[in-house]
């Protein structure tokens, strides 16, 4: 629970300060209730719900009114129950538009309520009594986190749903992957106490993520002790209730902060999950790659047990196959404008459709957008073709696009959406051209690799058009000021996301990849030469942008997220396309612009662990003298070093924070290769908290020629949050002997 000085600042800003300014205020506190209690990425849990207009929910556990707002904009009626008057307080102040439409009791009054309504002591959005209205019952009851606090009330919970209603709940799961993988549990703290059963001898820690660090007092007779449930043990506890057989969901990274929800007709890919430094209450361990661990466990069919979260429907009821969302994607770390969401919906029959919702008012025209690109770009890659003389079959196509205009601000009955604009566009099949350049990769068959990418060149440098790049006053707006040459060709439409992961194999091509092992080469080579199709073009522009920045991009990205560690450099990528050194440079410019164009003003979560400082700390730095001789060898060992070199590979401004790549070895007198210690001071030699994480590089050694090396962790990527000072450096160390990188940013 917060303390009273916070409190009474979160009234104050909600009553002086408008949503729009909240990712400043969260970032300038730098504290977890800020963040937690103000951030809209907490809509994300429940954006996607079927919540219709019209529907009456019942929000059980509100707390200060962060999830409140989204179903006052998807259902007809809300009740929210607040913990205390105070809360209560918080959450008429923070919608004061509502009305009529927002009821907000405490638990006090809520205990106190005859049976299916709320009295006449229900206190509404400071307009007298609440409606009392709802002896019906509700179509929709929420209960998000602290699921502990009602399982002694799901039944009577279950008597107020209508009879087609059901019962919304979302949670940690206590085997959770990221609770093995070393952060603290969910609700009393410490390492591996839901993993272990709650032991007796644990003293809890904090009642909830808002109250870390303080004791737990129980709030009524009826309590439960805080803790978080298996899958199993949830399925149990609705059961005894009375719900029939409930839906589950799985909120990614988790229920507070989620990215991404899949469900069991959805569920994640090899190396999707990759967001794990989200411990932003906490400090946490380490203690394995839980991108690879996730990729063991979905390979196993696992992922439903090891999800660290749960998102629950549970009906009266058996529920009927309908029409439904099996997976929802967010796009809103971004300035409102661009905030969107995308949701693959099944039908009964199973026929899937994608959808991309606003998720503001000020995102319908982005969502337009959209809808003109695909126009645009199909026109300008009408003749496209994969080799010539071949058909269109081979070309370069874009998934059709239906553009679903706003209807006046009302929820079209069925849709569960936001009443926004959106865009409809029928479900593809098929392998990506990621999946056959990591699995190339993974072989190390770089004659596959290069052939992957020599088509991609090829294809995307003789496609769209040849119009010569000009500098234009939408170019500057969105790209900066440091531009290309003049003259570099161009695309009539340049959709500058023509990233590999967006790039599907036709199905023809898909079934040849089937074929024996003996036969891959060829079918690599059928697969890539048939058409290719496009199915996510949200960023295309129709100014001039040479087709050299988006090449630049997709081997940008092809290398951090598919070649690095496989022997291949950056610039040989680069290299392959023509792309020398300083034209990398604009292009590099270019993209930080803009990642600001379309971040400005708005919070990205994934930083928001180094803003506030919670540690994160590695298994090796626990282990004693470093992790030993195939580690890095501790800085305060006497080691005689001859020499350090070093060599960046990448240096930029991401998401707010600095994110510095490349490899640092040092040569000792007595013929060792060691991985340099890293760390990161300010100008006057000061150290900056830094998270460095190492890779093996084998590619370095071989091409050095290095001897005596039985683990090559030269490889590293270190970040730090931009907001420190000006003037930071990367100190590259070992013994006495040490070296510095200047950051340019």
């Amino acid at each position: 629970m917060e303390t009273e000085a916070v409190r009474a600042d979160l009234l104050t800003i909600v009553k002086q300060h408008k949503r729009e300014e909240y990712p400043r205020i969260i970032r300038e506190r730098a504290a977890f209730p800020y963040l937690y209690h103000l951030s809209a990425i907490r809509e994300n849990l429940i954006s996607g719900l079927p919540v219709t207009n019209g529907m009456r929910v019942l929000e059980r556990n509100a707390e200060y009114g962060a999830l409140t707002g989204r179903l006052l904009v998807m259902a007809g009626q809300v009740v929210s129950v607040a913990e205390d008057e105070a809360g209560a307080a918080l959450i008429r102040a923070r919608y004061p538009d509502a009305k009529g439409r927002l009821t907000v009791i405490t638990e006090r009054e809520w205990a106190g309520r005859g049976r299916g309504s709320f009295g006449e002591s229900a206190v509404g959005n400071g307009a007298g009594t609440g409606t009392g209205a709802h002896a019906d019952g509700f179509d929709r009851i929420l209960i998000a986190g602290c699921t502990f606090r009602y399982v002694r009330e799901l039944k009577e919970l279950r008597e107020l749903l209508t009879p087609d209603g059901s019962l919304i709940l979302a949670d940690a799961n206590r085997l959770g992957l990221k609770y093995l993988a070393g952060c603290q549990e969910e609700y009393r703290g410490g390492y591996f106490t839901g993993v272990e059963g709650y032991p007796a001898d644990h003293v809890p820690e904090g009642d909830g993520p808002k109250g870390a660090g303080t004791k737990v007092a129980r709030r009524d007779a009826g309590a439960g002790e805080p803790r978080c449930y298996t899958r199993n043990e949830y399925v149990r506890m609705l059961a005894e209730a009375g719900f029939a057989k409930p839906r589950f969901s799985y909120p990614y990274p988790d229920h507070k902060f989620p990215s991404a929800i899949y469900s069991d007709d959805w569920l994640p890919k090899k190396g999707e999950l990759m967001e794990h430094r989200r411990n932003f209450d906490r400090d946490r361990l380490l203690l394995f790659d839980e991108g690879r661990a996730w990729d063991t466990i979905t390979d196993e069919g696992l992922f439903g047990e090891c999800s660290n979260s749960f998102l629950i429907e549970a009906g009266k009821r058996k529920e009927q196959e309908a029409k439904r969302t099996i997976y929802a994607k967010y796009s809103n770390e971004r300035t409102a404008r661009f905030a969107i969401r995308t949701d693959i919906v099944q039908d009964e029959t199973g026929r899937k459709r994608v959808y991309k919702y606003a998720q503001y008012g000020e995102a319908d025209a982005h969502i337009a957008r959209i809808a003109e690109a695909y126009e645009r770009l199909t026109e300008a890659y009408a003749g496209s073709e994969a080799v010539p003389g071949e058909t269109a079959d081979s070309a370069i196509r874009f998934c059709p696009c239906r553009l679903h205009a706003r209807q006046n601000g009302a929820a079209r009955p069925g849709d569960s959406a936001a009443p926004h604009g959106r865009a409809e566009f029928p479900f593809l099949s098929g392998r990506s051209l990621q999946e056959l350049l990591e699995e190339a990769a993974g072989r190390g068959d770089r004659k596959q690799v290069e052939q992957i990418l020599n088509e991609y060149i090829r294809r995307v440098g003789n496609a769209g058009g040849e119009i010569p790049f000009r500098v234009t006053e939408e170019f500057c707006g969105v790209f900066g000021e440091q531009t290309p040459a003049e003259g570099l060709p161009c695309a009539a439409a340049s959709d500058i996301d023509l990233i590999f992961p967006n790039i599907l194999l036709a199905e023809p091509g898909t079934a040849v990849l089937q074929d024996a092992e003996n036969d891959r080469k060829t079918s690599v080579g059928r697969a890539i030469g048939g058409a290719w199709e496009v199915i996510d073009y949200e960023w295309t522009f129709l100014f001039p942008v040479p087709k050299e920045f988006l090449l630049y991009r997709a081997l940008y990205f092809a290398f951090y997220q598919a070649l690095c560690g496989y022997g291949w450099s950056l610039q040989e990528l680069y290299a392959l396309a023509g792309i020398t050194e300083e034209a990398a440079a604009v292009y590099a410019r270019m993209e930080e612009h803009f990642q600001d164009y379309i971040r400005t003003g708005a919070l990205p979560v994934r930083s928001m662990q180094r803003i506030m400082g919670t540690r994160a700390t590695p298994l090796s730095e626990l282990l004693q003298k470093g992790a030993g001789a195939d580690d890095v060898v501790p800085e305060s060992e006497w080691i005689r070093a001859r020499r350090i070199q070093y060599h960046i590979d990448r240096e930029e401004r991401q998401d707010g924070s600095i994110i510095c790549s490349g490899w640092a070895f040092a040569r000792t007198w007595d013929g060792r290769t060691l991985p340099a210690v890293i760390t990161v001071v300010d100008k006057s030699g000061r150290r900056i908290p830094a998270e460095v994480s190492r890779r093996e590089r084998p590619d370095v050694a071989e091409a050095l020629k290095l001897r005596r090396v039985s683990s090559p962790r030269f490889g590293f990527d270190c970040v730090w949050p931009a907001a420190e000072p000006a003037g930071a450096k990367i100190r590259f160390s070992m013994g006495k002997r040490e070296t510095y990188h200047v950051i340019a940013l």
